[in-house]
């Protein structure tokens, strides 16, 4: 079991700066993310690069938050890509998962994935008529997509006004992204 994420060594980077309250939220297809090239990657050049802590006490690292697919709603068919369905082993990503110690979790699974509203009212504006968005299945996935980035968000709230305070940055990122290199520490943006 790897240990949970450490911000203190970028935290020291920023002498005489207090640490920032900061939230990760993983948002989309669990994908790569069970591969140790992924998440390790995210853990240590994400979360504990840029450093900050979450809003518990004693916290040594932001808080994460993982809103994870395991299956897609649709296979993609765009002509120029070729893309594998997804299809992660429950265990799989729990087994990623546990090394970031989120304080908020939620795996997607068959038949629960999140299809977002019927009619978002965007569509009522006209949005989302010509081009790529017009067919169905890249619609449905956009939609999905936001309805996750929305879940994720109601859990930072919930998380904020039970502690009593909020977070001073929220950052999104998805769970199949390789982080090669670490980003700055937070008092270098």
């Amino acid at each position: 079991l790897a240990p949970p994420p450490d911000a203190r060594a970028s935290n020291a980077l920023c002498p005489g700066r207090p640490p920032p309250r900061v939230a990760i939220c993983v948002v989309g297809g669990a994908r790569t993310f069970p591969q140790e090239q992924a998440w390790r990657s995210l853990k240590r050049n994400l979360v504990e690069g840029f450093g900050g802590v979450g809003l518990g006490a004693g916290s040594l690292a932001p808080d994460v938050y993982l809103d994870l697919k395991l299956t897609d709603e649709a296979p993609k068919t765009q002509r120029e890509w070729r893309f594998d369905s997804i299809s992660q082993a429950h265990a799989q990503v729990c087994a990623a998962a546990c090394a970031f110690r989120p304080v908020g979790l939620r795996l997607l699974g068959n038949g629960s994935t999140r299809a977002g509203p019927a009619h978002p009212a965007a569509l009522s504006r006209g949005c989302f008529r010509s081009g790529f968005f017009v067919h169905t299945e890249n619609f449905m996935r956009a939609v999905s997509q936001w309805s996750s980035f929305a879940a994720c968000h109601a859990d930072i709230e919930r998380r904020e006004t039970a502690a009593g305070r909020t977070y001073d940055l929220v950052a999104l990122t998805r769970p199949d992204t390789a982080w090669y290199t670490a980003v700055k520490p937070h008092c270098m943006h």
